[in-house]
């Protein structure tokens, strides 16, 4: 086996991992110290760490803030074409109605008559201006109504972006010197489908609280990043 080992230092990186992983699974500890411990030393060249790590800190929690984001975003997006399809029904019942009212004259008025045998002048006919005009009413309604019930979900959706953003704007500010908007340039085309609705969130009132609380978020995760996942050197 020695004279074996005398020759792990010719390994490449993949053969060693691979004998490696062979070694621990099947408990030999001896034979994988054995190839650790032979894998030659490199020395490399990179860029100062304390400013790539920053970098790569950075863009993980522009990452996690863009997929808060995404959440709100996929409900908004949704809600759109829904309220498109509600306005067609609430049409399309309207027009039933009005259909259902007609049936529903004549039945009372002529009960086994037969429309195709009706005069245009028969004193009978019903106010069909009328009628329409009752139909558009419940269009309104039905339409208003649907619409009652995308306003809390749209709302929240808002809400949680408005305040993210806002986090983002404290976070941003104070630990990389740059806005909140400077800040998601530096990943802009991530925060494309944001635009759309930049005006409607503008408009919603931030809670200082819920604020703070999106900002303490990403600061700890900036953090975090920079002591477990990109450590600076000391």
């Amino acid at each position: 086996m020695h004279k074996v080992h005398r020759h792990y230092g010719r390994l490449t990186g993949n053969e060693r991992f691979s004998l490696f992983l062979a070694a621990m699974a099947r408990g030999d500890e001896e034979e994988a110290m054995a190839l650790g411990s032979s894998c030659p030393k490199i020395t490399y060249t990179q860029r100062d760490l304390e400013f790539h790590y920053r970098a790569l800190a950075q863009r993980e929690v522009m990452m996690v803030l863009y997929l808060e984001i995404t959440k709100h975003l996929a409900a908004l997006r949704l809600i759109q074409p829904a309220e498109k399809i509600a306005n067609t029904l609430a049409s399309d019942l309207a027009m039933c109605a009005f259909d259902s009212a007609i049936e529903a004259h004549w039945n009372a008025v002529d009960p086994g008559g037969n429309a195709d045998s009706r005069a245009l002048d028969d004193p009978r006919i019903p106010n069909t201006e009328q009628l329409m005009s009752g139909s558009v009413l419940r269009a309104q309604v039905m339409s208003e109504n649907f619409a009652v019930m995308w306003d809390t979900p749209r709302r929240h959706a808002l809400e949680g972006i408005a305040h993210w953003l806002a986090g983002l704007d404290s976070f941003s500010s104070e630990e990389w010197g740059v806005s909140g908007d400077g800040a998601m340039r530096t990943m802009f085309e991530l925060f494309d489908d944001l635009e759309p609705f930049r005006e409607q969130v503008s408009a919603i009132e931030v809670v200082p609280d819920r604020r703070d609380g999106c900002y303490e978020t990403l600061a700890a995760l900036w953090k975090s990043t920079l002591t477990h996942v990109f450590p600076l050197p000391r």
